[in-house]
């Protein structure tokens, strides 16, 4: 978790939702210290009193899509690919990832009881708003597009009813962009 206290803010820093970009967008006002260890959520961190908490989400079909690109690409795809015999999954192609990668963007603030724990929660594609009601520049893309592998991404009608079953209350926040599959 990041706190501003310029801001008076929390944010839950969640992986491959444009968080670098928004950190880079919004660190020179809101001067953010990191509690706790990056990407942890809320679980063994206490909002501090006044601030008001917000976590900001990516359209889950290109969230997937990334998180996909991101743990075939770094040492992390090792904890998800493991030698047969360990009476481990052995997630070997997209879609086993789909059987085996169980998180979604909103497990990262959700309480013992699942419910969602945070004040706010940002879509990056609409932040802008947000960054321009504290002063803030607008966001700008700083990692690799990921156009070129959506080409080697099929959208499957298996895969499309995961994304849309799994990931049912971050698409709540997307009405108008539940056609848009990355």
């Amino acid at each position: 978790m990041y706190i501003s206290e310029p801001l008076q803010l929390a944010w839950v820093r969640v992986p491959k939702t444009g968080s670098t970009s928004f950190y880079k967008a919004t660190g020179g006002i809101a001067k953010w210290s990191q509690v706790g260890e990056d990407h942890a959520g809320l679980y063994n961190n206490t909002v501090p009193a006044g601030y008001k908490s917000i976590v900001v989400i990516r359209n889950p079909y290109d969230w997937v899509r990334s998180m996909y690109w991101m743990m075939r690409k770094t040492p992390h795809w090792e904890e998800y690919v493991v030698p047969e015999g360990e009476g481990k999954p052995v997630p070997r192609n997209i879609d086993d990832f789909f059987r085996f990668f169980n998180k979604t963007q909103l497990d990262w603030v959700k309480d013992d009881t699942g419910k969602i724990d945070v004040d706010e929660v940002l879509c990056i594609e609409s932040a802008g708003k947000f960054l321009e009601a504290h002063g803030m520049q607008p966001l700008e893309r700083v990692n690799e597009t990921q156009e070129e592998r959506a080409i080697a991404f099929e959208w499957t009608e298996e895969r499309l009813d995961w994304v849309q079953r799994k990931h049912a209350a971050e698409l709540k926040f997307y009405p108008d962009n539940i056609a848009n599959k990355g």
